[in-house]
């Protein structure tokens, strides 16, 4: 990904960048789910020490040991800075897009020449096959 950020004398592809920016998304996503998870399960009263079903405590939820809060506080403050920096991250690959499409450095022919080598190729296995059965 950092290659397509800072290279800039190579032609850049679309299908290259769209690729990256898929992939940086769903990598944005499955940190929010982990950023959610950690987060809920702080409020949840599974925890360590915590009354089982058939017992109640005089509040109805015990609170997390201090070691443990504090070892959560730290997990869902390093997993709020990995979102961020993967923000700035997908930030900056859109920006870079966005400047290859408007400065002409986006190599999209090179994209469609592969996809009409595909369906050149699919078009004679389509015809063969006629030809063959018919």
């Amino acid at each position: 990904m950092s290659n397509l950020l800072t290279n800039q004398q190579a032609p850049l592809s679309s299908a290259a960048l769209n690729e990256t920016l898929h992939q940086q998304v769903e990598h944005l996503v499955r940190q929010f789910n982990t950023l959610i998870t950690l987060a809920s399960s702080g409020s949840s009263s599974s925890q360590p020490g915590s009354p089982s079903e058939g017992q109640s405590s005089s509040q109805g939820h015990v609170p997390p040991s201090l070691p443990s809060a504090a070892v959560q506080t730290y997990r869902i403050t390093a997993e709020t800075q990995a979102l961020i920096t993967s923000i700035e991250s997908l930030t900056a690959l859109t920006r870079r897009m966005k400047e290859a499409w408007v400065f002409g450095e986006l190599e999209t022919i090179g994209a469609s020449k592969d996809g009409e080598e595909r369906t050149e190729k699919t078009v004679r296995e389509v015809v063969e096959g006629f030809l063959r059965s018919g």
